[in-house]
């Protein structure tokens, strides 16, 4: 069985590579793919190599790379202005697994259900309307409330949390952990709780790194990416989580990457608390949660305080994300799922 994964990346990392690695776009398509796929950014290769580990064949497409895209058309003799659709065309999968959901259309939809026997989503970001959720036929979520949503429209949908994967830390070159608390990410007008804890936060003066994070009263060193990103989080003491904003269901939502990410380099990871957290980590053992501004900025405090107990939960927290929150483990479900799918 063959699966195709549709990523998008942030332009702002796409451009950040290239501007480092001169000359890369004129190397060949597996050379480029190859080098964004070894910053560990995003989804990456992640989860093609997760189903691979579970007996499938896969591949993954970065459809908003152009320098990539173009090194494919140009050895493949496509002159077309549709590149993904002809790879999918000539990859031939059963399965077409897409992690930008927004970017499918009906033209789209019609176009590769020709193709393919299931088009599979992967939403996890705010969703405002679900009525073209019927476009696919399973969606897989890290929200949990959008799985009544959408079986309701009609669509097989199952929760799959995100993960970290192990690769990574055989490729961080670490010393002590030099950092003592941290907040990686963006800060947009979709982030207004996540403002609202750095802010809090401030007279500590943490260290961030990400857009939108400099005029939040914290140390601001730029931007980090895949690597650089996973470097920072593994010389962390503390590092600093907020899920993105959503004030329907405020409470329920939880398991952003970053959750996975922190645990998984090993540093002490407070989070804000969700309904479904428990069925995660153990709190006050492998993480610990807050739910105001204030009893964020308590927690910090308290762990910087005593660190022998935040080195002993971000322990905890390490071994529990390597033994159950990895994309192995979480494509094992996935192939499943896809497997009974293509047998009814």
């Amino acid at each position: 069985m063959k699966c195709l994964f549709l990523n998008v990346h942030y332009l702002r990392f796409i451009n950040s590579h290239y501007a480092k690695n001169p000359g890369l776009e004129f190397t060949s398509y597996e050379e480029q793919k190859a080098s964004m796929n070894a910053t560990f950014f995003g989804d990456g290769d992640l989860y093609t190599e997760g189903l691979k580990a579970a007996g499938w064949e896969a591949d993954d497409l970065i459809q908003n790379c152009d320098q990539l895209q173009n090194a494919w058309a140009r050895e493949n003799g496509y002159s077309g202005n549709d590149v993904v659709l002809e790879q999918i065309k000539r990859y031939k999968p059963d399965v077409f697994y897409t992690q930008a959901t927004w970017l499918m259309s009906q033209a789209s939809h019609d176009t590769i259900r020709r193709h393919v026997k299931l088009i599979v989503g992967q939403q996890s970001i705010p969703v405002k309307d679900f009525s073209t959720a019927h476009w696919f036929d399973i969606v897989f979520t890290a929200y949990p409330p959008y799985i009544e949503r959408f079986v309701e429209a009609g669509v097989d949908s199952h929760y799959l949390p995100f993960a970290f994967e192990p690769r990574i830390l055989d490729r961080l070159d670490v010393g002590e952990r030099d950092l003592d608390v941290t907040f990686v990410g963006q800060v947009t007008g979709s982030h207004k709780r996540r403002r609202a804890i750095l802010e809090h936060l401030s007279n500590l003066g943490i260290d961030c790194w990400g857009p939108g994070s400099e005029d939040t009263g914290n140390r601001h060193h730029g931007e980090a990416w895949g690597l650089d990103m996973f470097s920072i989080l593994a010389r962390s003491k503390i590092t600093v989580n907020c899920t993105i904003d959503d004030t329907r269901d405020f409470g329920t939502r939880v398991g952003n990457m970053r959750l996975f990410e922190g645990t998984g380099c090993g540093a002490l990871m407070v989070t804000d608390y969700a309904a479904n957290l428990d069925e995660l980590f153990e709190r006050d053992v492998e993480i610990v949660a807050y739910t105001t501004p204030e009893e964020c900025l308590n927690l910090v405090e308290y762990y910087l305080a005593h660190p022998d107990e935040a080195v002993e939960i971000a322990k905890r927290g390490q071994e529990r994300t390597l033994q159950d929150h990895t994309y192995t483990k979480r494509m094992e479900y996935v192939a499943g799922i896809l497997e009974a799918k293509l047998n009814e």
